[in-house]
This record gives C-alpha cells, structure tokens and sequence, in this order.
C-alpha cells in the first residue's frame, strides 16, 4: 500500500471540516496531520477524536508534522492564512471558503503559479458534478472568474 497523503483540516471544527474528520477517521488512504480551529474555539487543545486521548488534538496555527495538502474550510482570514502557509513550504491547497475580496482571489491567482490549488465556492453534490460536467468539456469554460 501506498504511503497515506498527509493532511491539514483548516476550519476543523465547522460543519464541512467536521464531516471531512469523520471521513478521515478510518481511511488508510489519508493520515490526519494537523486539525485547524479558530485561536478562541473551545475545541482548542483537546483531542481530535475524543475516543483517542493520546492522538493528534485540535491547534490554532498550520506547523508541526509534514502536511502535503491542506483543506481550508475556515473564513476569510483562515484562508489567507493558510495560503501564506501553503506557497511558504509548497504544500497543496483545496479550498471552499466563500465571500473572499478581490484582494484574496488575487493572491489566490498568483499562488496557483507556484502551488497546486483548488478553489471551489460550492462543494455540494450538485456542484461538484456541475464541476465535473463544465470540466469534462475541457477548458473552456474555466477562464478568470469562472474558477
């Protein structure tokens, strides 16, 4: 078997993050590297499964093991955050943080030059597959703004 991708979940405790633990928790395809909260949520320091004291526990900052891809669900500030993280030490982005400024989609479109990202406002099923559909078709509906 192959080695597992090492994983960041940025915004760990939010809906989408909490559903990506659940999925990670027992997939030997993905190993759980860092789990991200907010410096003031209350998860902050405790363990990230609750059954398994002794594993990996909720942080405030992307540092520590080696990470090969992080997984932003978090607002705006964790984005830039962990983008500034990601081009620093060339680790992977997906990322479907909404709202983000002009400003963001910016640093966003000059990250994707040197790190591979994946920017998605909508990772539903439906959207997913919307995705999927415009991509099969090839490129050309993914020019700038249609991300």
């Amino acid at each position: 078997m192959p080695s597992p991708i090492h994983l960041a979940i940025n915004g760990a405790s939010g809906r989408m993050g909490r559903a990506l633990l659940a999925l990670l928790r027992e997939d030997p395809r993905f190993e759980l590297a860092r789990a991200v909260v907010s410096p003031g949520s209350p998860h902050l320091d405790t363990p990230v499964y609750g059954d398994r004291p002794a594993a990996l526990r909720f942080a405030h900052e992307l540092d520590g093991k080696h990470v090969d891809v992080v997984i932003d669900f978090s607002g705006i500030s964790g984005l830039a955050q962990a983008l500034r993280y990601c081009v620093a030490n060339k680790v992977a982005l997906v990322t479907g943080t909404t709202g983000i400024d002009a400003g963001l989609e910016a640093e966003l479109d000059a990250a994707s030059k040197q790190i591979p990202i994946l920017y998605a406002a909508n990772f539903s099923l439906g959207g997913v597959e919307a995705f999927a559909m415009r991509s099969s078709r090839g490129s050309a509906g993914l020019g700038p703004g249609n991300h």
